[in-house]
């Protein structure tokens, strides 16, 4: 599935310095609606989650798969290194 632009954001000029972003959540409402955004201005967005591929493909997009809840914080340091900016944009339902 290839990612497509609403066309409302036709109008934004894309970057003349592009980052490295590291999405958390790239596959929900507000994250997709971020990596989308950030994407169509030029940025090079790093999806992580359970699934960031159910976002689809995109030049400028990858993916990193990791389970949240389970990782470890010296894990998420070494994954959050070589980014510019790492958004955090992830919905945890607690059941009890």
């Amino acid at each position: 599935m290839q990612i497509t632009f609403p066309t409302l954001m036709s109008d934004i000029p894309k970057t003349s310095n592009p980052r490295k972003v590291l999405v958390i959540g790239p596959t929900g409402l507000g994250g997709s609606a971020i990596t989308i955004e950030l994407l169509k201005r030029g940025h090079h967005v790093t999806g992580m989650s359970r699934n960031p591929q159910r976002l689809g493909n995109h030049p400028n997009y990858s993916t990193i798969s990791v389970d949240l809840t389970k990782a470890s914080f010296d894990e998420l340091t070494k994954l959050f290194q070589g980014y510019d900016v790492v958004v955090e944009y992830i919905f945890f339902q607690t059941l009890i």
